[in-house]
């Protein structure tokens, strides 16, 4: 039991009470892409990561051909199928922009999944918006393989109960990204380059 006088101060530090945008989303990093579970290692595929969002892809009660996607600030979306899908063959749940983002690409990913801004009028349902990687001061770079197949995995059970042995079939994507600064004075400044390869 406290005295009439006593009083209590509560403070919070790092924490922003956003009042001018009521979006909710949330905001991933370059090193968090890179540990985040995604099994086509597209960028485009942690939207189905993010809360609201149903299996296929779909936000909000939205189809999933309702997102949308910003690259750099520009248009990614397919005018014509806006989940990428009927084109490109994409699993079920991997929504995609029309250029292939690496996440190994990608410095940061943010998605809107309820009550976008009125800049984002082509969504109903997600809004995709990443910032591609840039050179630093110092090189930086990654190799990359991610390999899925058919050795590394087990049968389903009733291709074991019938006898027959699972399909062989693979997935292979790797890759290289580099970046750095080339040129400290060249035009009169430092000049930065960063560049991904991926097969």
């Amino acid at each position: 039991v406290g005295e009439a006088t006593q009083t209590v101060e509560v403070t919070a530090t790092g924490a922003e009470l956003q009042t001018l945008n009521a979006t909710v989303g949330q905001t991933v990093t370059g090193d968090a892409i890179a540990l985040l579970p995604s099994l086509s290692r597209d960028a485009h595929g942690l939207t189905a990561l993010q809360p609201n969002t149903n299996p296929d892809g779909g936000v909000g009660g939205a189809t999933n051909d309702q997102n949308s996607f910003t690259l750099d600030g520009g248009s990614n979306t397919d005018d014509m199928d806006g989940s990428h899908g009927v084109y490109t063959g994409t699993q079920s749940g991997e929504t995609s922009g029309t250029i292939p983002t690496p996440a190994a690409s990608i410095e940061q990913f943010t998605v809107g999944v309820s009550n976008q801004t009125a800049d984002v009028n082509s969504a109903a349902g997600a809004s995709v918006s990443m910032s591609t990687k840039r050179g630093q001061d110092t090189v930086h770079g990654q190799a990359y393989d991610y390999y899925l197949g058919s050795y590394l995995g087990a049968n389903s059970w009733s291709n074991n109960r019938q006898g027959i042995t699972r399909a062989k079939s693979h997935r292979n994507r790797f890759g290289v990204a580099l970046g750095g600064q080339i040129l400290p004075n060249w035009l009169g400044g430092k000049t930065y380059i960063f560049g991904n390869y991926e097969g």
